[in-house]
């Protein structure tokens, strides 16, 4: 897969590696979402937000950065009712610091 994205011209190439992240992002989410609440994902989200960074830019990485937020969020949000709104809210914001910190690092 990796060969073929290369071959592609480079507004192609930006545009499938966002797509890729982007589906790529919403099946991790749906993973999560059905895996149990002690195994944490958030490590794995960083896969598609640096793909999309690197091949996408970084505009398309902190893109794909925010859906890993809001889907992480969901899947949190469900899993841990009890918590309150803004103990989640300081969650997705400290984790959506580190994603945009590696964007920006790419």
């Amino acid at each position: 897969l990796l060969p073929w994205l290369l071959r592609l011209r480079p507004s192609r190439q930006r545009f499938f590696a966002f797509t890729l992240s982007v589906v790529t992002v919403l099946g991790m989410g749906f993973a999560d979402f059905h895996a149990p609440p002690a195994l944490n994902f958030s490590i794995f989200y960083l896969l598609p937000i640096s793909f999309a960074s690197w091949y996408a830019g970084s505009v398309g990485g902190g893109v794909v950065a925010v859906l890993a937020i809001v889907a992480w969020s969901m899947v949190e949000h469900h899993n841990y009712p009890e918590r309150g709104d803004l103990l989640h809210l300081w969650n997705a914001c400290s984790r959506y610091g580190v994603y945009i910190f590696i964007v920006v690092l790419l």
